[in-house]
């Protein structure tokens, strides 16, 4: 009665090795299987940071037009504002010129027709009155 006891046990023993190798070579398949599935999703996330990065890029290069534009409207406004600080200078000067009006002839009577460049044109600081009062004769 023992011996047979003894053998069953082992009989019980060996076939549960048995199932436990079995077991682990599935196991192992289907570990395998798994990280054959991680990779594939990996791939599908880089993909999306991709679309991310264009994304960034349209959004940068909006920022950087608007700031182009300001710059320019920047400038523009600076550069009238210089041509109108010239020219009130040009006017004021234009505007002291009496003396030599009076030794061409024109005289007071003619102040008013050319005082720099807001009147006489460019050549009107040329040789004392615009260039209107050199033409008129009393």
């Amino acid at each position: 009665m023992g011996t047979e006891k003894k053998k069953e046990r082992e009989k019980e023993k060996e076939d549960e090795e048995m199932e436990k190798k079995e077991g682990k070579e599935k196991e192992g398949k289907k570990k395998k299987k798994k990280r054959k599935k991680k990779k594939k999703k990996k791939k599908k996330k880089k993909k999306k940071k991709k679309k991310k990065k264009k994304k960034k890029r349209k959004k940068k290069k909006k920022k950087k037009k608007k700031k182009k534009k300001k710059k320019k409207k920047k400038k523009k406004q600076q550069q009238q504002k210089k041509k109108k600080r010239r020219r009130r200078k040009r006017n004021k000067r234009g505007r002291g010129e009496k003396e030599e009006d009076e030794e061409e002839g024109g005289g007071k009577e003619w102040e008013r027709a050319g005082r720099g460049r807001s009147r006489g044109g460019r050549r009107g600081r040329r040789g004392g009155g615009a260039p209107r009062d050199k033409n008129i004769s009393f």
